[in-house]
């Protein structure tokens, strides 16, 4: 059984569902999994009548089982957040060449 699925099963043990994870709310009161922010690429957009409709993408370390997760998901005005998923990754380096 490699981490992320030892990570998933005390994840859905934890928490009812992605929501609960970044609301912080536990099932019956269980200690939340320690974890460390990494990243957060939530892009964000309101139209001109104040209206949103946003992608969520956020990483986390969870230090107990060494892996790094993202989370995807969306916000909209009318319907609030919705999580969709969550994956394993790994973090990469890239180099980017730019002419100015």
């Amino acid at each position: 059984m490699t981490n992320f699925e030892k990570f998933e099963l005390k994840f859905k043990e934890t928490y009812n569902d992605i929501y609960d994870f970044m609301n912080n709310y536990t099932i019956d009161k269980k200690e939340p999994l320690l974890f460390e922010k990494k990243e957060n690429n939530d892009d964000i957009y309101h139209d001109s009548y104040g209206n949103e409709s946003s992608t969520l993408e956020r990483v986390f370390y969870f230090t107990d089982y060494e892996v790094y997760v993202k989370f995807k998901g969306t916000r909209q005005s009318y319907s609030g957040e919705e999580w969709e998923n969550m994956k394993e990754v790994r973090p990469t380096t890239k180099i980017i060449n730019t002419f100015e």
